[in-house]
């Protein structure tokens, strides 16, 4: 239904189905002053959550010339741009044949905040086509219903500059393709725009698989696995690195088992606070696992430095357990993907 709509050029945005949850209506009792908020009802202040879509709201709103990312439109895992071509808020409700469990069917009427626009991706734009720029893929996971990306500006245009959206790659596909562009790069601009770069190819998630590639060349042989996610809360741990014991001894079997290093991913600026509870969580659980021996814990980061008192934190646990403690921030990070990414080249 959105993709039909998006062609007939009408972008629309629910919940909006009774009248009194126009924009405008919502807008003119904001205009009284007062104590307005608590006087709506709980479905205008669910409305309200659309401002951005009608421009008197001010700073922020959606305007003509405009352009506008449909998450998921015309299907799943695609996304489509539209440019907005007046300031001309709309309130219209479409109506709809709702179907419920027991298979009875009634109308209901939704999404009737519309604005004018003109659609510029017919087809769609797929997230994983290599052209789309990783903060773009990150940006689509923000649980918000309208926000402002106007510092991906660069992406968009890009994208709307191209008919071809070439292939769809894997997270490992785009690192596999970087290693190139790390090369020429590097020789041509230095390190300060091999860090842009990672910034551009990867993001969140996906970073974690070329700080993984990157393990994996600097510990040959080593089993690097990629643990994140949501039993990410148990056991805190983004990639686990797990060295084989050359010590092997068989009359004492658990002296084969693996040496292991939890390691934390993140994509940080500046300075971060961030990482050690869960590396303090990850050395105690692979520790209780019995899998093998926690050497230490590794925290990756493209932050330009952990807070002190986290490092000093971190240090502290890592002393009371006997185990190492690895930081390694943004230059000497980007340094060792680059030079991972030079090896395969050799």
């Amino acid at each position: 239904m959105f993709a039909q709509e998006l062609a007939l050029g009408h972008l629309r945005q629910g919940w909006g189905g009774e009248d009194d949850e126009c924009l405008i209506c919502i807008h003119q009792r904001a205009q009284q002053g007062g104590d307005w908020w608590p006087a709506l009802t709980d479905m205008q202040r669910a409305a309200h959550g659309n401002w951005r879509m009608y421009p008197p709201f001010g700073e922020g709103t959606i305007r003509a010339g405009d352009i506008v990312l449909v998450p998921n439109v015309p299907e799943w895992g695609r996304f489509s741009l539209v440019e907005v071509l007046d300031d001309q808020y709309h309130w219209d409700p479409i109506v709809l044949n709702v179907t419920g469990e027991g298979g009875d069917t009634w109308q209901s009427r939704d999404y009737g905040h519309m604005r004018s626009v003109r659609l510029l991706t017919p087809g769609g734009i797929p997230k994983t086509a290599e052209v789309v720029d990783a903060r773009l893929v990150s940006t689509l996971r923000t649980p918000m219903r309208m926000w402002n990306i106007d510092y991906l500006a660069d992406a968009i245009d890009q994208l709307l500059r191209l008919d071809d959206y070439g292939e769809l790659v894997t997270p490992l596909q785009r690192f596999t393709s970087l290693v190139g562009e790390v090369r020429q790069v590097a020789r041509a601009h230095g390190q300060k725009q091999v860090d842009a770069l990672l910034h551009k190819k990867f993001q969140a998630k996906e970073f974690e698989v070329a700080v993984a590639e990157t393990l994996r060349g600097l510990f040959p042989g080593a089993e690097v696995l990629q643990l994140g996610g949501p039993a990410e809360v148990d056991h805190g741990t983004d990639v686990l690195v797990s060295l084989a014991n050359p010590f092997v001894d068989s009359a004492n079997p658990q002296g084969s088992s693996a040496w292991l290093i939890p390691v934390q991913v993140k994509m940080h600026v500046g300075t971060t606070g961030d990482g050690v509870d869960q590396l303090i969580k990850a050395a105690g659980y692979w520790s209780r696992e019995g899998r093998g021996r926690v050497l230490g814990v590794a925290l990756l980061t493209t932050a330009d430095e952990l807070a002190a008192q986290e490092r000093a934190r971190l240090e502290a646990y890592c002393r009371e357990q006997a185990i190492s403690a690895f930081v390694v921030t943004r230059q000497q990070l980007t340094a060792l993907i680059a030079d991972v990414a030079l090896d395969r080249l050799c």
